[in-house]
């Protein structure tokens, strides 16, 4: 029986250990495919008409996720060949000198197309500490709420 089980043993071992392998990967892999839908959902372009589109940023932007706003930004500015483009930070709770440089590099990249960027939803809060950080906007056009962009850009209500 001993001998048997030395035999047996490391041969149940091994193909434990082969679905272990294809499991780790398996589950890898879903995760992977998670994460990048919810990459996909945290970054929305929603086209509002030919050439008009709105980027609402909502949650905590760090240095990986203003990478992909940056190249969500630029991908589908040029697929949807925008002339204007509104980033709505209304949903960012912080901004520090990171997100603002981010936001700029964006805005900046996006006139490099031909695409013309407006921010939107900056709130009293964060226009203070973007003051108080010392940052610049610029040529950096802003308004206060996504209608007044929209009024700007030239939509209007219907009566």
């Amino acid at each position: 029986m001993l001998d048997v089980s030395k035999i047996i043993d490391p041969f149940i071992d091994e193909i434990n250990h082969i679905f272990v392998d294809i499991y780790e990967a398996h589950n890898h892999e879903q995760m992977k495919l998670a994460y990048m839908a919810l990459e996909e959902l945290s970054v929305p372009m929603v086209p509002l008409s030919k050439g008009i589109a709105v980027m609402p940023i909502v949650g905590q932007i760090d240095t990986h996720r203003a990478q992909l706003i940056m190249e969500t930004a630029l991908e589908e500015s040029a697929k949807l060949q925008l002339n204007y483009l509104i980033l709505d930070i209304s949903g960012v709770l912080i901004v520090d000198t990171m997100v603002a440089n981010n936001i700029i590099e964006i805005v900046k990249a996006l006139q490099l197309i031909g695409t013309k960027a407006m921010i939107t939803g900056i709130r009293p809060e964060i226009a203070q500490t973007m003051v108080n950080l010392g940052i610049e906007l610029g040529t950096i056009k802003t308004k206060a709420t996504l209608e007044q962009a929209l009024v700007e850009i030239g939509f209007s209500k219907l009566d």
